[in-house]
């Protein structure tokens, strides 16, 4: 019964004293806090409570001796940096690394241990993030990678330190003016590797060519 895609907690009202598995029970979908508040001393799972679609902070407050699993609340999909006030065991790095992360958190917790690198990695990053924390250290590779990458972000640092076959990944078809924004070295080098349309093949022999002429005369 506990696992019916029905069950209500009104069924444990009318039957108190049945064997009921409060695990299948933390995991329903129809859960809201009133069962919670209505069976404090049941044997909930606190994963799957942190992981409901309905959590909040509030719930933790509600009930501050149970035996709450921080690591998933920092990684909850509801998590908002205001949670934070309430003293628990944040782990910054698992927060930084939160599907919600906004660089807007940093502000708020300038004291504490924020993890550049996995922020690096966040599917809501921008190059913004950068210009506002320019002496973090940001991880390139990552960068170079994310799926909202821009050339301009090329144009705007072009002293970092980028993963340009990461770079070139992003593309089915690569820009010409990619040409002009990546490493020279590495371009000499890895040139004749790239695969193009007949028009992007001519391009690059004859950027190719003005490169080695570039060479000669330095």
């Amino acid at each position: 019964l506990s696992m019916n895609k029905n069950f209500d907690i009104s069924w444990v009202d009318k039957f108190p004293n049945k064997d009921w598995n409060w695990d299948f029970i933390s995991s329903s979908n129809k859960l809201n806090f009133s069962w919670i508040e209505k069976y404090p001393t049941k044997n909930w799972d606190m994963r799957v409570l942190v992981s409901h679609q309905e959590f909040d902070i509030s719930w933790v407050q509600k009930f501050p001796n149970f035996n709450w699993n921080w690591d998933y609340i920092c990684m909850s999909h509801n998590f908002e940096i205001h949670w934070t006030d309430y003293k628990g065991k944040w782990d910054w790095e698992i927060i930084s690394q939160n599907i919600n992360f906004d660089i807007k958190w940093i502000y708020k917790n300038m004291d504490y241990d924020w993890d550049f690198i996995l922020i690096s990695q966040s599917d809501n990053f921008t190059i913004e993030w950068v210009e506002e924390f320019p002496k973090a250290e940001w991880d390139w590779d990552y960068i170079s990678e994310n799926y909202n990458f821009d050339l301009n972000w090329l144009k705007k640092y072009p002293e970092k330190n980028w993963n340009y076959d990461l770079i070139i990944s992003n593309y089915d078809t690569m820009p010409i003016e990619i040409f002009d924004l990546i490493d020279e070295h590495y371009l000499n080098c890895q040139g004749s590797k790239f695969t193009y349309t007949e028009n992007y093949d001519e391009k690059c022999r004859e950027y190719m060519a003005a490169f080695k002429i570039q060479q000669w005369w330095k």
